[in-house]
């Protein structure tokens, strides 16, 4: 409760326009224009009366808005790279009041919400690590059944082969890195978005799959690596001259 001259007051009351039931307790004066108190209460009109040795000295009418406490079900993912742009999805129950997600100390803008589910985008990721997820309503209501998210460092790329492939046919590219790779396919996935899929992980390596319909060079993130795929130009054969050769003799032929 915000206002002024608390300090004079001897007692506190509040009660419900329309009488419904509440109760208005452990009210404490912080300063002379601040008081808290624990309020348990429906939503609805309040009007607040302040008096001083029970004598009204002021009222004030305001509105309630009772929020149900957000419960956490299932995120995904459960892993990423860290300081990979990601996309982070939260089910389970009383979220669409929530106003943002806390991963750690960070806090993250919903892009999208409903009561089961919630959606929310970092652009920067995380850093690697263990870190909570909640979700929290206005300056302190937070979601029940928290849970946790990992950031995994991606080691040292030494290597990319082929570092070029044809926009006329499926490619398969090997990425291999200095040391094992402790994120799972589902973070690299993530990491590298929709440009191509990750069909193959083992210790030190892993298999990209791209589409015959690549129409430039690639650039891919791995947190803070960047990766750089070439596209080779496209060949169209119209002619071979001459199309009769005799066997067994040298011939140069234009193509």
């Amino acid at each position: 409760l915000h206002g002024s001259n608390f300090k004079s007051a001897s007692n506190y009351s509040l009660q419900f326009v329309q009488n419904s039931p509440s109760i208005f307790d452990r009210c404490n004066v912080v300063s002379d224009r601040l008081v808290e108190c624990l309020l348990y209460t429906e939503a609805g009109p309040l009007e607040l009366s302040v008096a001083n040795d029970h004598v009204v000295i002021s009222t004030s009418k305001f509105h309630v808005d009772v929020v149900k406490q957000p419960i956490i079900a299932e995120i995904s993912p459960r892993h990423t790279l860290s300081g990979a742009a990601f996309s982070l999805t939260l089910t389970g129950a009383h979220l669409s009041k929530s106003t943002h997600v806390r991963i750690g100390s960070q806090l993250v803008p919903i892009t999208a919400s409903s009561d089961s589910f919630i959606e929310a985008s970092l652009s920067n990721g995380i850093s690697s690590g263990d870190h909570f997820v909640y979700v929290v309503v206005g300056d302190g209501l937070s979601s029940t059944g928290s849970m946790l998210i990992t950031g995994i460092d991606m080691p040292s790329i030494t290597n990319v082969e082929p570092s070029a492939i044809s926009s006329s046919s499926t490619a398969l590219v090997t990425v291999t890195a200095q040391s094992t790779i402790l994120a799972p396919m589902d973070a690299l996935q993530n990491a590298i978005s929709s440009d191509a899929d990750v069909v193959a992980l083992s210790d030190k390596s892993f298999v990209l799959s791209f589409a015959d319909n690549i129409q430039s060079n690639v650039t891919l993130s791995l947190g803070q690596q960047i990766i750089q795929i070439a596209l080779l130009p496209s060949v169209l054969l119209t002619s071979v001259n001459p199309t009769n050769f005799v066997v067994g003799e040298f011939h140069q032929a234009q193509v």
